[in-house]
């Protein structure tokens, strides 16, 4: 579960500024994200929103790629191919 230091933000607005350290910054609409607790957020809380992130995550299982939730019903195919009996 994600605490509040591990929100991110993303900019709701567009504009530039200058930070305490006198570096210009253009912050982009839709495009620029801020981790809580940065620079730009303080005193610009409200050019700001939380942003929703959703994470695929691998199921672990013994098919490479597969994603959790996935029908189970076809295995994944496999790249090789092994033979039982061999030839002398």
């Amino acid at each position: 579960m994600a605490t509040k230091k591990d929100t991110i933000y993303i900019a709701r607005e567009t504009f530039t500024t200058v930070l305490a350290d006198g570096t210009e910054h253009v912050v982009t609409r839709g495009v620029t994200r801020v981790r809580h607790g940065h620079e730009l957020l303080k005193g610009r809380e409200q050019m700001f929103e939380e942003l929703d992130v959703h994470y695929d995550v691998e199921d672990a299982s013994a098919d490479p790629g597969r994603k959790r939730g996935e029908d189970d019903a076809e295995p994944a195919k496999s790249s090789t191919t092994r033979s039982s009996s061999r030839k002398s």
